[in-house]
């Protein structure tokens, strides 16, 4: 998950006008969002594929995640 974080900042601007050398500074209030994310990092991975509606003791099962199939992260 994400949220949205929102930070107000005062940014400077300097304004060089044509008739005058000296150059004038401008502040700006600037409103910044940023995504922060919140929790852990994790990765789901499909145990089982049953076919038709949900039944865990005599439901059909279509796929089914076999400890071989597992490889190293490495």
């Amino acid at each position: 998950h994400h949220r949205y974080m929102f930070h107000e900042k005062q940014e400077k601007q300097v304004v060089r006008d044509g008739k005058d050398k000296k150059p004038k500074i401008e502040k700006k209030s600037v409103m910044r969002a940023r995504l922060q994310e919140l929790g852990p990092r994790f990765t789901l991975r499909l145990q089982s594929l049953q076919k038709g509606t949900f039944d865990s003791k005599h439901g059909e099962y279509e796929w089914v995640h076999k400890t071989d199939m597992d490889t190293s992260r490495r």
